[in-house]
């Protein structure tokens, strides 16, 4: 069977604008993000948003794919986060790829320092990762420190 492809934006938000336009706001350029970790040990983001492109040729005509977002800890145990099944591919004989494109925005996303996203494109049992993040706890900077509380 032909190869499914795709690449995935991690970004803060999306937008939608004027003129079938679309923004992302604080991209994330490298499937990286280094954040700060809260007291628990937690990172937490009141926004995250992922844009899905994707390419499936047109040999898989008239499957269904479908779309898994999942949350991986430093355990392996895996979170499904989103999952999506799109219309059927339809019969484009003179293309040799379909293409897609979809948008997932999350509010108040919780992990871990090392916890990865990862995104995987299914069809007909075929399956291709195109995307993963990983989060990663913000380096304190040169000469910080937090204050010591026990001598004030």
């Amino acid at each position: 069977m032909p190869d499914l492809s795709g690449h995935v934006v991690f970004c803060e938000d999306i937008r939608s604008e004027l003129g079938d336009q679309v923004s992302y706001i604080g991209v994330y350029p490298r499937n990286r993000g280094t954040f700060e970790v809260d007291d628990d040990g937690d990172i937490v983001l009141s926004r995250f948003a992922l844009a899905c492109y994707l390419a499936m040729p047109v040999e898989f005509k008239g499957e269904s794919p479908s779309l898994t977002i999942t949350q991986i800890d430093k355990n392996k145990r895996e979170k499904q986060i989103a999952s999506e099944i799109l219309p059927e591919i339809p019969d484009r004989s003179e293309r040799e790829v379909v293409t897609a494109m979809l948008h997932f925005q999350f509010q108040g996303v919780l992990a871990k320092p090392s916890d990865i996203i990862v995104v995987d494109l299914s069809v007909a049992g075929e399956t291709a990762r195109i995307g993963s993040f990983r989060f990663a706890p913000k380096k304190p900077s040169a000469g910080s420190s937090k204050p010591d509380e026990t001598n004030p």
